[in-house]
């Protein structure tokens, strides 16, 4: 999750300050995010590990989604408010599932959060 939420800090700032998106920028938070995430799949011993891990890969797979999403907008030249993910129903979703899966880290408690299904 570390990853994941180190790349979208990175595509948030970028939008919010109006910097340029490039397809290798956003391609190596994506392999270091990938690689993050085949090791934690390599780690899952408990039954919670193997539970939360499919939420895991949504939230790579979403985080993937968003960062296309701005990158072919850039490709398009299409103007990107800098305010533009507070809008996003896909931004909204990785936040809710990223709080949801740092509580079940906290607390140790499998939830079932529809955000990250």
């Amino acid at each position: 999750m570390a990853q994941v939420r180190e790349w979208h800090a990175a595509l948030r700032n970028a939008i919010e300050r109006g910097y340029p998106l490039s397809a290798e920028w956003l391609d190596a938070f994506r392999r270091n995010a990938q690689q993050s995430l085949r090791l934690a799949e390599v780690a899952a011993t408990t039954d919670m590990d193997h539970k939360a891990f499919p939420y895991l890969q949504n939230e790579f797979n979403n985080m993937g989604a968003l960062s296309d999403k701005y990158m072919q907008m850039t490709k398009s030249m299409n103007y990107i408010a800098p305010d533009s993910l507070a809008n996003d129903p896909l931004d909204q979703r990785l936040l809710t599932c990223g709080r949801s899966m740092a509580s079940m880290v906290t607390s140790q408690q499998f939830v079932d959060e529809a955000a990250c299904q």
